[in-house]
């Protein structure tokens, strides 16, 4: 028989759209937070459709399925669920990832122009979506919160999947949704490796939070899976062992400052080039009484520009990571929890190598591009300072245009700085 969880709704400490909690569950645990108006067609039907629909088909399956009486905002959550359901978490979550910054954008225009979007997101579920079952979930673990939690961190360094399965899952069951997310969230930014961890954890957690629990179990399971299969053994984790010595540094008290645009400026100054001890400069900072969004805006200032200066291959992924791990420190309730967040952040950005070149002429040779209205276009606008009307103007540009997964994760990342009042400025 199964357990209903403790605690079924997600509660953060502040939600990058600044609500504080998002929803109540029903006394059976399903919670739909996200509203849809299809009556006739099951999710179950989508979801089956999106796996067994040949994919030179899958434009008339659409068609079907909304002549059906479907909406856009179920093909969404079938989407976000599909993949995992069906096993195909496996071998690629970008169609997971990509949901909610879908969700988002559309959000922030007429549902007219949702069509296009929501399309592209179901074709691209249904290429990466086997139709075969996924496999039986294994048993939860049963204990306190901490020793489930001790035991899920030994599994990842094992690694042993399917006991950090039981160990998220008994999370879930016996201590709620919030000590669960909070775990894959802390587990997910100790790869020096694969910034995916953190970002996969991040929007499990948001499409959780929006499309609700029905399937919560499989959802967590699927990223503690995909934690495991991009695991380092401790002795070869040299850089969570910075950001471990570096949180240790951090007097009580250090989470809550004077926000100083001077601070953010003298720690993006510092990390544009590699850094032997990248987390000196950040400790400092904060222990001079900086407050920590200060050091996120410094992170953000070096993450926007190295979309386009980066020598190291890091820039491609390294805005949205930073998106995932800020979402992390803002959901997490440990201090101990926050303060490594925010040092395995350092971390990331003290790996970019940015190369000398100008801003302004790269945002001009961007713009003048009149297909470029897509990934670099939208980052550049955020390094300079160009936020707010152009980037509004460039939510339906993406919506119409964007053909590649980035596209959509960077620009819903960027709205999500926006939501915390971050303003990421060029020199």
């Amino acid at each position: 028989m199964t357990k209903t969880p403790a605690a079924a709704s997600i509660t953060r400490r502040s939600l990058l759209t600044g609500a504080v909690a998002v929803g109540a569950a029903a006394a059976s645990g399903l919670w739909l937070a996200w509203p849809d108006c299809g009556t006739t067609v099951t999710q179950d039907q989508i979801i089956d459709a999106i796996a067994t629909t040949p994919e030179r088909d899958i434009d008339r399956a659409i068609d079907h399925l909304l002549a059906q009486g479907a909406t856009e905002r179920q093909l969404l959550r079938a989407c976000f669920h599909a993949p995992v359901l069906k096993g195909s978490d496996v071998g690629d979550v970008h169609v997971v990832m990509v949901v909610e910054a879908v969700r988002s954008l559309c959000e922030q225009v007429p549902q007219a122009q949702w069509a296009r979007p929501v399309r592209w997101v179901v074709q691209n579920a249904n290429i990466w979506t086997r139709d075969e079952p996924a496999a039986a979930l294994p048993e939860p673990l049963s204990g306190d919160a901490r020793a489930l939690r001790q035991r899920f961190e030994a599994a990842l360094r094992q690694p042993d999947a399917a006991q950090a399965q039981q160990a998220i899952l008994g999370l879930y069951r016996e201590h709620g949704i919030n000590a669960a997310l909070q775990a894959l969230m802390v587990g997910a930014c100790m790869s020096p490796t694969d910034p995916h961890r953190a970002i996969y954890a991040a929007q499990v957690a948001r499409g959780l939070a929006t499309f609700g629990l029905m399937h919560a179990p499989d959802m967590l399971a699927s990223v503690a899976r995909v934690l495991v299969r991009s695991s380092v053994p401790d002795e070869a984790n040299t850089m969570l062992a910075g950001s471990q010595r570096a949180a240790s540094l951090l007097l009580p008290g250090w989470d809550s400052g004077q926000r100083d645009g001077q601070a953010s400026a003298h720690l993006a100054a510092e990390l544009r080039s590699p850094q032997p001890e990248p987390h000196n400069v950040a400790v400092d900072l904060l222990a001079s009484g900086i407050d920590p969004a200060s050091v996120w805006d410094g992170l953000f200032e070096v993450a926007a520009e190295s979309i386009f200066f980066d020598t190291g291959g890091m820039g491609l992924h390294v805005l949205t990571l930073l998106d995932a791990l800020s979402f992390g420190f803002e959901m997490l309730t440990s201090q101990a929890d926050r303060a490594l967040v925010l040092m395995q952040a350092v971390a990331w950005v003290g790996k970019i190598h940015l190369a000398k070149g100008s801003l302004h002429r790269a945002l001009e040779e961007v713009l003048e591009d009149k297909e470029a209205f897509t990934t670099r276009a939208q980052a550049m606008l955020a390094v300079v300072g160009h936020r707010d009307e152009q980037e509004r103007a460039l939510v339906p540009q993406i919506l119409k245009e964007g053909l590649d997964f980035h596209d959509f994760k960077y620009l819903a990342a960027l709205q999500a700085l926006d939501a915390q009042g971050r303003r990421v400025e060029g020199t």
